[in-house]
């Protein structure tokens, strides 16, 4: 859509920062990501995501995100398994 101006418009729904969540304090996908980068390390992290099984997930960090677990799930999940921080709970 464009507007008057002739500047792209997107409907309502785009206009949140949070696309891939609907609610105020879900956790995005990005920022666990970031977290997990945080707290394994930028170099291991994305290796740790898809080789490391999670036992309160019963898979992987990257196979419970292609099933469509919710973020906030995943990071309490590795939040059991890894020690992290109380500042990134």
């Amino acid at each position: 859509m464009l507007n008057r101006r002739n500047q792209l418009r997107f409907p309502a729904p785009f206009h949140r920062f949070s696309i891939c969540c609907h609610e105020r304090n879900a956790l995005r996908l990005s920022d666990m990501s970031e977290r997990i980068e945080t707290v394994i390390g930028p170099s291991y992290s994305a290796s740790w995501r898809k080789d490391v099984v999670i036992p309160d997930l019963s898979s992987t960090v990257d196979t419970a995100v292609a099933d469509g677990v919710e973020a906030a799930v995943i990071w309490r999940a590795v939040c059991n398994f890894v020690e992290v921080p109380s500042s990134l709970r």
